[in-house]
């Protein structure tokens, strides 16, 4: 498992630790910069809390840690910037030759997503979904119709759940979520400015979210 989804995971954390990885996992890229008694001070912790949640997490310490999070980040970043939107099709395809790579790529592209689940990550994300009074659906874009076809699917077994179709509607939804609310986030980078006012206003309600 990364690093990352065992942050998230939080999997035998106590509180202190739990308030340090949610502290790592919003400033990934800043604490790669941060000495441990820095990083102790932003999260109101110790050195040995940040320590123990290394040892955690399988690593040999703070150092190993800003070490392997780094090579994590950049191979995330290479992933990104290394996607050709014309791979694997070529000007000399065949009409089937076509059709037979786009069954190829949304297959390879399951595949992976399937290796890249986490159980414990996954139960928790069901167990939110279910006690929740109200679920929300926020998505932009492409990741939309992703999101509507989820929505769909929720409607056949009976399940509701809100899917704004406008920004101004997701900031509205958000900011009447209450604590026993669950919100399901999907996009694709994270880094748009619509996708980061709307999950802001969703921590400040300390909600079940995941990503």
């Amino acid at each position: 498992m990364t690093i990352i989804n065992q942050l998230k995971a939080q999997d035998n954390f106590n509180g202190s630790e739990k308030d340090l990885a949610n502290y790592i996992l919003k400033n990934k890229e800043d604490v790669l910069n941060l000495s441990i008694q820095k990083l102790a001070i932003n999260t109101f912790s110790s050195t040995s809390t940040i320590v123990r949640l290394c040892r955690k997490i399988g690593l040999k310490g703070f150092k190993d840690f800003k070490i392997k999070l780094s090579a994590e980040l950049q191979k995330h970043y290479d992933d990104i910037s290394t996607i050709d939107p014309d791979f694997p099709f070529t000007e000399d395809d065949s009409n089937k030759e076509i059709a037979q790579k786009i069954a190829s790529v949304m297959e390879t592209s399951i595949k992976q997503t399937s290796e890249l689940l986490d159980n414990s990550t996954l139960e928790k994300a069901i167990r939110l979904i279910l006690k929740a009074k109200n679920l929300g659906i926020f998505a932009y874009g492409d990741t939309y119709i992703s999101a509507l076809s989820f929505q769909n699917k929720l409607m056949k077994i009976n399940f509701h759940a809100q899917l704004p179709t406008l920004v101004e509607e997701s900031n509205f939804l958000a900011a009447n979520f209450q604590k026993d609310d669950c919100a399901l986030v999907i996009f694709y980078s994270g880094q748009t400015k619509s996708t980061y006012q709307m999950t802001k206003i969703l921590r400040l309600k300390r909600l079940g979210k995941f990503d």
